[in-house]
């Protein structure tokens, strides 16, 4: 049936009433977890997980509870599926059990998001976000600044329990991204002899690691006064340092959880330039453990990831989230111009950045020099990747990417907007057309490798013509 303008009008009201009562979940979703209600339901009905509002209320720790105001938040809390709830059918008290949201709210499990709840709905982290409006009007503080007075490191500096709110904040949501970085990126430490963590804390996200791949000999990077107070671990060393100073620890692979969104574009190319140095031109690796934007996109956690960048303007000084043409960008200027992104079940994504493009553009200037300036040229046999190709051999050049990933961590096949992009610091044109007249535009000509050579060729392999000037 065609929507009418009304029915639309109806709809568009409907949704502006949605949002502009937004924060009436998040306070709900607050209440239930201050209250414990997820841990009381769990620890009471171990079997069913089903129990009476009476009952929750007789768990709390309040001398005389109020069973409506419970029943009214409850109400909203099962409407948005965060509990569940049972009508007997021979009548009787409705019973409230858990779903898979409120698994998440229970204090006592690994994998609880209970602290960051409290920690986001807290008075010193909800003021910055009235203050946006200020921030689009004028350049100079920002929200968190404009609100406190202070940014965000020296409030908690000073507020003792603001600052035990925000580090078990962080610590939590550590927690499920580390356990996703184990369980789904195992192979992404294959062949990593030394693994050094800036920006790593107190260390544990670096000591996980070490843990489970004992052959990693690691180094947890941050801070003087920050290492100070880590905790000793089997096989990690503190390094106290600047990251924005040339002192990051040498190793087989840098890696960063949740950094470099902190800062802003200049500061971010400053540190990735130091985590050059630290490395080894071939075969070593930078692992950025960060949030990749999909404005467009339709995963279950691409909305959140949008307003987390919201969140940079109302607590950070400068930093935001990124897409992926924004991290290519400062990669490439930070001086790692090869990237791949692995996506694991978390809201970060891992950017794998690579700094050896210079080992290929080195071998094609070496090849630049051999051949004759005009009539020269280089062929090239190897993969272009085409994930949205449907030709019978795209699967296999895919399977190929996946072999150089296991195999050789810092090389990769590439797609053909990559190999442009390497090709355009080899000077060249593209070959002549047919029958003579002026040179195309492209960089490259690219034939099956089958019509280059007039016979059979190795699956997936394809043949890269390349002219220099003149």
């Amino acid at each position: 049936m065609e929507t009418t303008e009304a029915e639309a009008m109806l709809r568009g009201q409907a949704d502006i009433w949605k949002y502009m009562f937004g924060f009436a979940d998040s306070m709900a979703l607050k209440c239930a977890v201050e209250l414990r209600i997820a841990d009381i339901i769990h620890s009471h009905a171990p079997t069913d997980h089903m129990i009476t509002l009476s009952q929750i209320a007789s768990h709390l720790i309040a001398p005389s509870p109020d069973i409506t105001c419970l029943t009214r938040i409850m109400r909203l809390l099962v409407r948005r599926n965060i509990f569940a709830v049972h009508h007997p059918s021979e009548g009787g008290e409705p019973v409230y059990g858990l779903t898979y949201s409120s698994r998440w709210l229970l204090h006592d499990s690994e994998m609880s998001l209970a602290p960051m709840i409290v920690m986001e709905n807290h008075p010193s982290l909800m003021a910055p976000w009235h203050y946006f409006s200020q921030c689009v009007k004028e350049e100079g503080p920002w929200a968190f600044k404009k609100a406190h007075g202070l940014e965000i490191w020296d409030f908690a500096s000073e507020n003792p329990g603001f600052n035990k709110l925000f580090n078990d904040g962080m610590a939590c949501t550590a927690r499920i991204v580390m356990k996703a970085i184990l369980t789904e990126y195992g192979h992404g430490f294959d062949g990593v002899g030394s693994l050094v963590d800036v920006g790593g804390g107190t260390g544990s996200a670096v000591a996980d690691i070490v843990q489970a791949y004992p052959n990693i000999k690691g180094f947890n990077f941050d801070l003087p006064h920050v290492v100070a107070t880590a905790p000793a671990y089997h096989g990690v060393s503190h390094v106290g340092g600047d990251m924005f100073e040339d002192h990051i620890p040498n190793a087989d692979a840098v890696f960063m959880k949740w950094i470099m969104h902190d800062w802003n574009d200049s500061d971010c190319i400053k540190i990735m330039k130091n985590c050059r140095k630290a490395i080894p031109e071939r075969g070593g690796k930078i692992m950025i453990v960060d949030i990749v934007l999909e404005p467009s996109g339709d995963g279950v956690l691409d909305d959140t990831r949008l307003v987390l960048d919201l969140v940079m303007i109302a607590h950070a000084s400068g930093g935001k989230e990124r897409t992926e043409n924004e991290w290519e960008k400062i990669l490439k200027e930070g001086g790692f111009p090869r990237y791949k992104i692995i996506k694991i079940p978390a809201l970060l994504s891992i950017i794998e950045a690579y700094p050896n493009d210079e080992v290929c553009l080195n071998v094609l200037k070496n090849c630049r020099k051999a051949i004759p300036e005009k009539r020269g040229k280089v062929i090239i046999i190897d993969n272009v990747v085409e994930p949205e190709n449907d030709s019978p051999l795209v699967d296999m050049r895919l399977v190929l990417d996946s072999l150089m990933m296991v195999h050789t961590p810092s090389e990769r096949d590439s797609t053909e907007s990559k190999w442009k992009k390497l090709l355009e610091h080899f000077q060249c044109k593209g070959s002549a057309r047919a029958g003579g007249g002026p040179r195309p535009p492209k960089r490259f000509q690219r034939r099956n490798a089958a019509q280059a050579t007039g016979g059979g060729h190795q699956p997936g392999q394809i043949q890269l013509m390349l002219l220099p000037e003149g």
